[in-house]
């Protein structure tokens, strides 16, 4: 199996967003190259005992697991991150040394695409590359060059 490809869950917008039409079908190529997807998001504050903002988490998650799957690709995962206040750089460092574990991988494999704020300063400098891009256009550009790499490599 190789490296998996990090997304932050954010990019992937809700249900009703037109933008995933775009994106979907790029998002499902990933199995035919044999790049895993994984999700990674902030954890939801109060993780416990309040459920109510995780229930929605994992309402949506389960949303996005069913499209995807829908256009023939597969989500792997979701990570959440603590990237609160008392976030450490030491415990990203130990979730993503567990990720590239489980795909038989190392870490400067790992390629992410996030958005710029807590989730890629979490990440920057842990994994191999990260990309950050602002907006849905930039996304599918993002992707659309990664597969082409993919596909080159295989």
């Amino acid at each position: 199996m190789k490296a998996p490809l990090l997304i932050e869950a954010e990019l992937l917008g809700s249900a009703d967003d037109p933008g995933r039409a775009r994106w979907l079908p790029l998002v499902s190529d990933l199995k035919q190259v044999e790049r895993p997807l994984v999700l990674v998001a902030a954890r939801p504050d109060r993780w416990t005992p309040t459920r109510n903002r995780v229930d929605r988490a994992f309402m949506r998650q389960a949303d996005i697991e069913a499209e995807v799957r829908r256009a023939g690709g597969a989500l792997d995962a979701i990570i959440y991150l603590d990237v609160g206040l008392f976030g450490r750089k030491r415990q990203y460092q130990r979730n993503m040394a567990d990720v590239a574990n489980r795909y038989d991988c190392k870490l400067e494999n790992i390629h992410a695409i996030v958005k710029p704020g807590k989730i890629a300063d979490a990440l920057e400098g842990v994994i191999g590359s990260l990309e950050r891009i602002d907006g849905q256009a930039q996304f599918r550009t993002a992707l659309e060059n990664l597969l082409k790499e993919y596909r080159a490599a295989k």
